[in-house]
């Protein structure tokens, strides 16, 4: 998982960027936007948002790891 910025609720304030100890956010032209390899899931982004634009997602890669996880126990 990673954090994720909801492009509609973020006024690029900069507090997440602030509030992240890896460095995993940046802000330009008033958009946040996460670095996924560096996030480490502590969620002070997601604490410190003033508009609750940040929530963790799963990466198409490991939701590919899930489903393929999901089907080779299918039978057991």
């Amino acid at each position: 998982m990673a954090a994720f910025v909801v492009k509609e609720l973020c006024a690029g304030c900069g507090a997440c960027a602030q509030a992240c100890p890896y460095g995993a956010i940046t802000v330009q032209a008033k958009l946040a936007s996460v670095k996924p390899e560096k996030c480490r899931e502590c969620e002070d982004c997601i604490f410190t948002c003033p508009n609750g634009a940040i929530t963790m997602k799963t990466s198409p890669a490991e939701e590919d790891n899930i489903k393929e996880v999901k089907q080779e126990n299918a039978y057991l």
